[in-house]
């Protein structure tokens, strides 16, 4: 048993919660800025490689902003659609999501369509080329929550709704200030 884990474990594809240096590559690549104390990322990589991942930001109690990128055409799957939902809606219970994307991404405005987030509102001349345009989500249009709990993604317990915008620290533990862990474990799962 342990040798096939050896072979299976280096190119399985992970997602990883808290990793400051796929934050900073993330946050580049999408247009926005990574303030560690008061946004989360999570990420997903193989053999040491980013492949893609996403930014919460601006969380209030109500709603957060999420920024996405990639850099593999195979970073997204079912688990990481479902994590990337379920964080926002489950354990920070927001009940709107959204997008902030320029006018000229054509790419990203179809990737957000495509996942189910509907116009909102257009900003005229926020860009110096282009409009600003925020499409949402609310939590009971979310189609990829539906799709049940996911099996083997936490490795410490199971994660529950909270009300504090919690930090993932380099370990992938989510905390929510009061120094205690929450059983959110480090993040890791196969195709």
């Amino acid at each position: 048993m342990k040798r096939l884990w050896k072979r299976w474990w280096p190119v399985c594809p992970m997602i990883i919660c808290g990793n400051l240096e796929h934050a900073r590559v993330l946050a580049k690549a999408s247009g926005c800025f990574y303030n560690p104390e008061s946004n989360v990322v999570i990420s997903r990589e193989k053999d040491g490689v980013l492949l893609g991942g996403v930014i919460y930001q601006g969380y209030n109690g109500a709603s957060v902003v999420i920024q996405v990128a990639s850099f593999d055409p195979h970073w997204l799957d079912r688990d990481m659609l479902w994590m990337a939902f379920h964080y926002p809606f489950e354990q920070l219970g927001v009940q709107k999501l959204f997008t902030q994307t320029p006018s000229n991404n054509l790419k990203a405005l179809d990737f957000n369509r495509k996942l189910g987030f509907k116009d909102e509102a257009r900003i005229a001349g926020v860009f110096r080329d282009a409009d600003l345009v925020i499409r949402s989500m609310r939590r009971e249009e979310c189609r990829w929550l539906k799709r049940g709990s996911r099996r083997g993604i936490f490795l410490e317990g199971r994660s529950t709704a909270r009300t504090g915008y919690e930090r993932c620290d380099q370990r992938g533990q989510g905390s929510d200030g009061d120094g205690q862990r929450h059983g959110q474990g480090d993040i890791r799962l196969g195709d």
